[in-house]
């Protein structure tokens, strides 16, 4: 069955941050990769993990800077990962830590799978991409996020015994303090981090005046495991750069748009129910704030002139947005469907 694995635009954000810091055209790099500008300003929405992989190869490789993904990975913590980050900052040790992270990992990525294992006074933290080729970059950064975060329980002088490295190289890793005296195994199926078992234990220190954020809304937004819900929220981040395009849509999946057409066609879905679809629930949760007025929801969706907008919603809903208001609330339920 076909996938489209996604991932939390913070993740994004934080390697942009840092290319703009180094003076990197991050506008252009992301037109590349297939990728919405819009993303950075929202972490929790969602883009492609092949788009984020992408994007960080095509920038190591313009800007010269080889060992991205590792610089990205070193200067990151984990309360900086958005919900995800600050949910597992809160653990109390770092084998909490590490099971939280892969407890809750699908509402932050779809593109990877991760999981601690045990064995003769070892412990082994895996991380396995699920999409197709050799990224070493994303590969860096997920590596460097996983070592910082088991150092913030072990001390600064930790080094881990072993690492497994799904490329063929690592770029940089003679100059990281983490990984200039560890055992580095490439070619790999996944990234493994081996280190002693008694270090699971370890406190790990919390972020002062951090409130740990509830986590049932966050989830309910996770990425969706099917073709057409996964398509529905990539185009929901492309939303305020007018009408999603589907050859763009594909282009950042790695595909083809005649692919993705037959993907959906298979879920009994079209791109374009899939865009409405998309316009349809964005415009559910953004007139449900009564601080917006109704022209800047209609930009917000895309729309240059409001007057689209309120036809295309009374045609999805049957009601005008400013009568779906006075409904709402009035506490008069709409069922509303697309």
């Amino acid at each position: 069955m076909a996938q489209v694995p996604l991932i939390r635009a913070v993740a994004l954000q934080i390697a942009a941050d840092l290319l703009r810091q180094n003076g990197a055209p991050v506008e252009r790099l992301l037109a590349k990769a297939g990728l919405s500008p819009g993303a950075l300003e929202k972490p929790e929405s969602l883009v492609p993990f092949s788009a984020l992989a992408l994007f960080l190869e095509e920038a190591a490789r313009s800007e010269g800077i080889e060992d991205l993904g590792l610089r990205v990975g070193a200067a990151t913590r984990v309360q900086q990962l958005g919900v995800f980050g600050r949910l597992i900052s809160h653990a109390p040790t770092l084998q909490d830590g590490l099971e939280t992270a892969y407890r809750i990992l699908p509402s932050f990525s779809s593109g990877e799978r991760a999981w601690l294992s045990l064995e003769r006074g070892q412990a082994h933290v895996h991380d396995r991409f699920l999409i197709e080729g050799e990224h070493p970059q994303v590969a860096a950064l997920s590596l460097m996020l996983h070592l910082n975060f088991i150092r913030g329980a072990a001390g600064p002088g930790w080094r881990p015994t072993e690492v497994w490295v799904p490329a063929g190289r690592l770029p940089g890793h003679a100059a990281t303090p983490l990984l200039s005296d560890t055992r580095l195994v490439f070619q790999m199926p996944e990234i493994r981090i081996t280190f002693p078992i008694e270090l699971l234990h370890l406190r790990l220190p919390h972020p002062d005046g951090d409130v740990s954020p509830s986590v049932t809304s966050w989830e309910k937004s996770a990425p969706a495991t099917d073709v057409g819900g996964a398509v529905e929220q990539i185009v929901t981040t492309l939303l305020p750069d007018g009408s999603p395009d589907i050859h763009l849509v594909a282009e950042s999946v790695r595909t083809s748009a005649r692919t993705l057409q037959r993907w959906l066609k298979q879920e009994g879905v079209t791109f374009a129910r899939v865009v409405a679809r998309a316009r349809f629930h964005a415009a559910q949760r953004l007139l449900d704030d009564p601080a917006l007025k109704v022209i800047d929801v209609a930009l917000d969706l895309g729309y240059s002139d409001p007057a689209h907008f309120t036809r295309a919603f009374s045609r999805w809903s049957g009601v005008t947005p400013r009568e779906f208001r006075r409904l709402q609330s009035s506490h008069r339920p709409y069922p509303l469907s697309l």
